[in-house]
This record gives C-alpha cells, sequence and structure tokens, in this order.
C-alpha cells in the first residue's frame, strides 16, 4: 500500500512539475488514464480475440493528441 501511495505521489509531482514548467506555447499534451482491473492484455488493441475497446483503440491508434 505505501508503495502504491508513493507512486501515485512521485506520478503527481512529475505532473504538476511538467505542466509549470512548461511555458503556454509548449505546454504539453498529457492524457493520464486510471483504471481499475483494467489489464494490458484486456483490450482488443492488445490483441484480445472476444472483448471490445473502441475508445481505447482509438487512443491506442491515434494516439491523444
Amino acid at each position: 500500500m505505501a508503495s502504491c501511495m508513493r507512486f501515485w505521489f512521485v506520478a503527481s509531482l512529475l505532473l504538476l512539475s511538467s505542466t509549470l514548467l512548461a511555458s503556454d506555447a509548449a505546454r504539453p499534451n498529457i492524457l493520464f488514464i486510471v483504471a481499475d482491473d483494467q489489464a494490458e492484455w484486456a483490450m482488443s488493441c492488445s490483441g484480445h480475440p472476444e472483448l471490445k475497446t473502441p475508445n481505447t483503440d482509438r487512443i491506442a491508434r491515434e494516439g491523444c493528441g
């Protein structure tokens, strides 16, 4: 539990620092997706033959920006 909290704390600090340090013209587009019980193999973009995940497939195919 402590390692999970530490991970989210560090991830939040990195995200916050990147947005604060970037100028308005060079501000990066960051999409941070958190899903409970979503394994990487449980999406059709990863090759699962039965599951249909059209929105995550689109993000994987086109990117976020």
